[in-house]
């Protein structure tokens, strides 16, 4: 099975790769891509610091992982469609915030 995160970069997406990284763990496979579509305004360390601490995440559960920046493609969610297979094996963690404050839910995530 083929593990897939959508991840933004942001504390609920630090949190979700916790999830995904124990459901790579649980695969034959033991893998995780880790998907970043871009973003105007990211600052690349910082990016870079986000994926550093999920490969150490998933290096203490005997994880191997990739991380991955992708390219806008009609959004989102053209940008990671384009990237994911559409096969009955595939998995793709994703996750949202779980209350809303004054925003929606979805608001400004990539769920």
């Amino acid at each position: 099975m083929s593990v897939f995160l959508a991840y933004d970069g942001s504390v609920h997406g630090d949190w979700t790769a916790r999830y995904a990284v124990r459901f790579a763990a649980a695969t034959p496979e033991k893998s995780l891509v880790v998907l970043y579509v871009e973003d105007v305004g990211v600052i690349a360390p910082i990016l870079e610091a986000k994926f550093d601490n999920i490969r150490a995440i998933s290096r203490q559960a005997g994880v191997s992982v990739a991380c991955e920046v992708l390219p806008m493609h009609h959004g989102v969610f053209g940008g990671l469609k384009a990237r994911i297979p559409e096969t009955h094996d595939t998995m793709l963690v994703c996750g949202t915030r779980a209350k809303t404050g004054r925003r929606g839910f979805l608001s400004g995530t990539i769920s």
